[in-house]
């Protein structure tokens, strides 16, 4: 779902100020309850350490808010990043804008990694063989995104190299290529993955 296009940073500025958090200017404001100028502005829990408010009858999160009061010029096409990934830190100085494939670029590890390593998975692919026979290979995948956002793959067998060298194989390939991203400004967050 896209998000909501907001208002101004002018219109925000009229509604709220920051100093340490996002706060009401204003008081009594229709449609609010007890909301007093100096207030922190503190919303609804949406999830996932996220809020949301309601200015006008539209919904928005609360991150956007702060970024377009204290920044301005978000577009929705924008995302808002977490730099240490702390969802309930919503100070300026951890919310940056980023587009959708850099927002990806700053993620923890999945909490289904079996390798311990981001980007980085052990396969088994069962072939049937013309003969009838199952054959199993084994290996080690090193998956990043290039700058174009398109998934990239370099596989390394564990049959040929054994499992640890074809583990560390496509940790180093992943390395390689993550570095060459941020050399080309194509940055993966250096937190990524941990």
């Amino acid at each position: 779902m896209r998000p909501l296009e907001l208002p101004s940073q002018e219109e925000l500025l009229e509604l709220f100020y920051y100093d340490d958090c996002l706060r009401w200017r204003v008081d009594n404001k229709t449609g609010m309850r007890n909301v007093k100028a100096g207030d922190i502005v503190s919303g609804s829990d949406i999830g996932g350490g996220y809020k949301k408010i309601i200015l006008n009858g539209k919904q928005y999160v609360l991150t956007r808010l702060i970024y377009q009061t204290v920044k301005g010029n978000l577009t929705p096409d924008l995302f808002i990043d977490h730099i240490n990934r702390d969802t309930s830190d919503n100070s300026i100085e951890n919310l940056r804008a980023v587009t959708p494939k850099h927002n990806s670029r700053n993620q923890k590890k999945r909490s289904n990694n079996t390798t311990g390593t981001t980007g980085v998975r052990f396969e088994v692919e069962i072939r049937i063989g013309k003969d009838g026979a199952e054959y199993r290979y084994q290996r080690y995948c090193a998956r990043w995104n290039d700058k174009e956002g398109k998934r990239k793959v370099k596989r390394f067998s564990a049959d040929k190299y054994g499992k640890d060298q074809a583990f560390n194989m496509a940790c180093d390939y992943r390395y390689k290529m993550i570095q060459s991203l941020k050399d080309t400004e194509e940055w993966y967050d250096d937190s990524h993955g941990k």
